[in-house]
């Protein structure tokens, strides 16, 4: 695979629902078109793309986009034009200048790790430094989180959906407990957030992927056969099934898993997810 850095010259086409996006593509001024399944990009935004040249037997050659990550100019005067194309809310030519005048090629050192200089350029206003800082950290943290996602083979779909849900807290949140998607989120069950954690490298045996199992054991009942309570052997052996772990192991969660409740009936303990549980009790009532 090959690697390049440089400017998207122009958006040929796009697909906002799968992402899929077609492009000119200007890497210090050797220029292609590349495709491949990007997250919100505009043009003049700066990229580095990994990928291969492959033939296309109607549109000719093509780079292939295997994997995108944002990134940014070094020289003084491409930094200059990228702040001032546009893309960035509140800085236009005029504030461009001033920044880059006063920072020359660390414009986007300060801007990623200590926004908070901007105040000392001269000409430019508290409140515009603000609105400047705002603008840069939610756009930046919504592109990082994104390709995060896709990473893990992740549909742009899904990804925008799980931002929209988590905000700044994204990356940390899935990083640490990909199956709260499957709680949190409409659309996303189980079976996915398991894929998720899998590429992410989350263990088999992690104590979330348990109890995120026996909740799925006991949702999928409740939705497919009507039944909002299990025998509690019955539950624990199709945890088993699903998640193929030693039995040992589940019930070692399973003891603490929350959001459960337990019922003897006739000698036999009934399990049922709290909300299941508390619907059918206002139902009978």
């Amino acid at each position: 695979m090959e690697t390049f850095r440089g400017i998207v010259d122009k958006i040929i086409y796009t697909n906002a629902e799968t992402g899929y996006t077609v492009l000119a593509f200007n890497a210090k001024r050797n220029m292609f078109v590349a495709v491949g399944t990007l997250p919100p990009i505009e043009e003049n935004e700066y990229l580095k793309i990994t990928g291969d040249f492959v033939q296309n037997k109607r549109y000719g050659t093509q780079f292939n986009i295997k994997e995108v990550e944002f990134d940014h100019p070094d020289s003084k005067n491409e930094i200059y034009i990228y702040l001032s194309s546009g893309l960035f809310y509140g800085i236009g030519e005029k504030t461009a200048k001033l920044i880059v005048d006063y920072f020359g090629e660390k414009t986007f050192e300060i801007l990623d790790n200590d926004p908070e200089r901007l105040m000392e350029v001269p000409g430019i206003g508290i409140k515009k430094v603000k609105a400047i800082i705002e603008a840069y950290e939610n756009t930046k943290v919504m592109k990082e989180s994104i390709i995060f996602l896709q990473k893990y083979d992740i549909s742009l779909g899904l990804a925008i959906k799980i931002y929209k849900r988590y905000g700044e807290s994204t990356i940390a949140i899935v990083r640490e407990n990909p199956y709260i998607l499957a709680t949190d989120l409409k659309g996303i069950g189980f079976i996915t957030a398991d894929r998720i954690a899998k590429n992410i490298g989350i263990s088999e045996t992690s104590d979330f992927r348990i109890m995120a199992g026996i909740r799925h054991i006991l949702t999928e009942e409740a939705t497919s056969a009507g039944h909002t309570c299990l025998p509690e052997a019955k539950l624990l052996e199709a945890t088993r099934k699903l998640l193929n772990i030693d039995l040992d192991i589940i019930k070692k969660v399973y003891d603490y898993t929350p959001d459960l409740i337990r019922e003897v009936v006739d000698d036999e303990i009934l399990v049922s997810v709290s909300v299941n549980y508390y619907i059918e009790q206002a139902i009978a009532y």
